[in-house]
């Protein structure tokens, strides 16, 4: 009866994500990934990690899911969902 997730978001902020259960049945994870300070003002020769806005969907197991979990551990967004029906 619970679904959990496990994003990997390294350099995003936690206030700079949003996470919800969409009514079609799919979770979305969307935010921004900023550039530090420092890469800003220079040439970037190679860039490993990509910045900017980002969403991800994924669909869910059918029923209707409410989120109850959502923390930020060592770089990963992880995401708790109880079935609701």
């Amino acid at each position: 009866d619970e679904v959990w997730l496990f994003f990997a978001v390294p350099g995003v902020a936690a206030e700079q994500v949003q996470v919800l259960v969409d009514p079609a049945g799919a979770l979305v994870v969307q935010g921004e990934r900023k550039l530090p300070v420092v890469a800003r003002s220079g040439s970037i020769r190679r860039l490993e990690i990509p910045h900017g806005r980002f969403a991800r969907r994924v669909p869910l197991p059918t029923g209707r899911f409410e989120l109850f979990a959502q923390q930020f551990d060592r770089g990963c967004l992880v995401i708790g969902l109880r079935r609701i029906a």
